[in-house]
């Protein structure tokens, strides 16, 4: 199925990429020169206002690029999915050009009208985002990971600010910036988070499996109780019949109807009998199984409530760690001169956690996009089926 994609829109998504991470890079070292130029004591109107212009010629290639390639990629899905839609159909051109069917056992496949319009069109939306995610995530980790490994800090465990700068003065050994060990931090933080995300979201699988086996037995019942609804109604009908004379004549429908409801009367009350036994056992069954229903969600919803208020804890506190990390070195940009070795601007520590954060997201976005993963494999799955099928 995935050979039936033009080759042109992997072009289209590597540029997409390659241009968002250059822009993302070049707007990176652009933070550190706007910020520190702002954190000082004097700012000239003239230099903020060519760092805004500089700022607006960084983003120029993205917003008029990003567009078309937005349109190539959205185009590469259109033509992705008529050609799997064609073969799945059996669809092919003659000499002459025009479509004739290769073969009609398709529509013998169980669900194969589902198989062909949704999850084509799942199949399709599914890849062109997961692959410029997965795209956007490497191209910030092939390009920021250097950076954020290569930056030279003090780290806060090493020795306090105060007694690093009273070591400085007071002619001791004072901690010198060493690199990578944020780097490190990320990887680390990342790893943590992914384990225990796993964790917590075992139990979803077991959940999720158990509740589609219960929905799938609510739906047999709810389509029981309609068959005992349309049987009811089929006794409730009253019967119609002709009867000839030796004259040609028509009875009357009285007579017709009468005598036809008592040739019938022992035969209804066995089915309006059977009729409501069933309906009595299927509405047990039916009590039976939301009971089930409830109680899988409710073990369901814990277990989101718990992954939930992990994911959201974890996130906030991994954007703030960078700042909490590097904030005792800081000092105005005036003072930088002045200061120690392991004193830090404000643009250093705002570009730090800019690079800090693409290197974070790019590690975590498997676990960020887990449930999408899981769509796409089913939606995958279902159509090689589909396809074993039907040959």
């Amino acid at each position: 199925m995935f050979s039936d994609a033009p080759r042109w829109g992997w072009c289209a998504f590597a540029a997409h990429s390659g241009l968002r991470g250059w822009v993302s890079v070049a707007l990176n070292a652009w933070y550190k020169e706007f910020y520190d130029m702002v954190s000082g004591k004097t700012i000239e109107r003239d230099s903020v206002v060519a760092k805004l212009l500089e700022f607006g010629w960084l983003v120029l290639p993205l917003l008029v690029c990003e567009p078309l390639l937005v349109f190539c990629k959205n185009r590469w899905g259109l033509a992705w999915r008529l050609n799997l839609v064609k073969r799945l159909l059996g669809l092919k051109r003659s000499n002459r050009g025009q479509v004739v069917v290769a073969q009609i056992s398709v529509w013998n496949v169980e669900g194969s009208s589902q198989r062909i319009q949704e999850d084509s069109l799942r199949l399709v939306k599914g890849v062109t985002r997961l692959l410029g995610i997965g795209l956007d995530s490497a191209t910030n980790l092939a390009l920021f990971s250097g950076v954020l490994w290569q930056t030279k800090l003090c780290s806060p465990w090493g020795s306090s600010s105060s007694s690093s700068r009273s070591d400085t003065n007071g002619g001791g050994d004072p901690q010198e910036p060493t690199a990578g060990w944020l780097y490190l931090v990320c990887v680390t933080s990342c790893v943590f988070g992914l384990w225990v995300s796993w964790c917590l979201g075992s139990r979803l699988v077991v959940l999720e499996n158990a509740n589609q086996r219960i929905e799938a037995s609510f739906r047999k019942l709810l389509l029981r109780l309609e068959c005992a609804a349309d049987e009811t109604s089929a006794i409730e009908m009253q019967p119609m019949c002709d009867d000839d004379n030796t004259n040609g004549e028509r009875s009357s429908t009285r007579d017709c109807a009468s005598a036809a409801s008592a040739q019938a009367a022992p035969f209804e009350e066995i089915s309006l009998l059977s009729t409501h036994e069933m309906w009595t056992s299927v509405l047990g069954a039916v009590a039976q199984v939301l009971r089930h229903v409830q109680d899988n969600y409710r073990h369901l919803y814990k277990c989101w409530v718990r992954l939930s208020c992990f994911l959201g804890v974890f996130e906030q506190t991994m954007v703030i760690l960078p700042y909490v990390l590097v904030s005792p070195w800081l000092v105005g940009s005036d003072q930088r001169d002045t200061a120690d070795a392991c004193a830090v601007t404000l643009g250093t520590m705002v570009a730090t956690s800019n690079c800090f954060q693409k290197v974070f997201q790019s590690l975590n976005s498997i676990s960020d996009h887990m449930v999408d993963l899981t769509e796409l494999r089913s939606v995958v799955l279902r159509l090689q089926i589909f396809e074993a099928r039907r040959i």
